[in-house]
């Protein structure tokens, strides 16, 4: 499900209250995009961000959205602060980034987890610290790769 070797995984894990989250991402963003806005370039790089949340608390169907939204704007958040470290436009995203978001079963589901809740704070600060981790490295990555590649090719 992602074209980041596997192996490159970061892993981040909040505790706020009685609420943990514990976010794995892989992050790839040879393809990313602004959103609202594409770059509208052909190219063949693959690269997303796959996102996996597990949280300690059981979710109502509400708290679930609530919780895609958050991971979301953390995603995007991680992802902007490190533009700074790559060459182009600045991104979002990319086309094909994936959030999951798990759950144990049980009585008495949160029903909010939004930015204001001890578990939208949790899932705020894991999915955060996971994708700059996974952002900066694949930028410094990237930055490597093409310093190699340019000693290669200039005369």
């Amino acid at each position: 499900m992602t074209s980041r070797e596997i192996q490159r995984h970061h892993i981040a894990q909040s505790r706020i209250g009685v609420a943990t989250a514990t976010c794995l991402t892989t992050v790839g963003l040879s393809n990313g995009e602004k959103v609202g806005k594409r770059h509208r370039q052909e190219t063949s790089a693959v690269g997303t961000v796959n996102t996996l949340v597990h949280v300690s608390r059981p979710l109502s169907a509400g708290a679930f959205v609530e919780s895609v939204s958050i991971a979301t704007q953390a995603r995007t958040a991680a992802i902007m602060e490190t533009n700074d470290l790559r060459d182009g436009p600045a991104i979002t995203g990319t086309g094909t980034d994936c959030i999951l978001i798990m759950a144990p079963e049980g009585d008495a589901p949160e029903t909010c987890a939004g930015l204001h809740t001890d578990l939208g704070e949790a899932i705020g600060a894991a999915v955060y610290d996971a994708t700059h981790a996974g952002a900066t490295e694949w930028s410094a990555e990237l930055k490597l790769a093409n310093g190699i590649q340019s000693l290669w090719t200039t005369p």
